[in-house]
């Protein structure tokens, strides 16, 4: 069990954007993207798929910023940093794909 997982066990409204472009992820194979993504939605999170995250950050009750700029994390305490991080976020959402538009893309679903 990941952290998302806990996470969305404890209750936690949970929304992702997790980044994937074809042949830039050798750690990542569409497949195990695919498994990670299921496990999400069938707890009731949400997650999409984007070409280009532009950082990777949580955001913790709307005043809380982590970043992870690498293997660190940052904890910024802010709820106006944490709101500008939330407009990327939301931002970085509308330009993604909902999993099945990804899935078809991949051949995996079809309608």
């Amino acid at each position: 069990m990941d952290a998302t997982d806990s996470t969305i066990n404890r209750g936690v409204s949970v929304r992702t954007v997790y980044e994937f472009s074809a042949g830039k992820r050798k750690d990542l194979t569409e497949e195990a993207l695919l498994n990670a993504i299921s496990r999400i939605i069938s707890k009731d999170g949400e997650a999409r798929i984007g070409t280009r995250v532009p950082i990777k950050f949580s955001l913790v009750d709307g005043m809380i910023t982590l970043l992870r700029p690498g293997a660190s994390v940052l904890v910024i305490t802010c709820d106006r940093f944490a709101g500008q991080m939330k407009q990327l976020f939301d931002l970085s959402w509308e330009l993604s794909e909902p999993i099945d538009e990804f899935a078809m893309t991949l051949g995996r679903v079809q309608r």
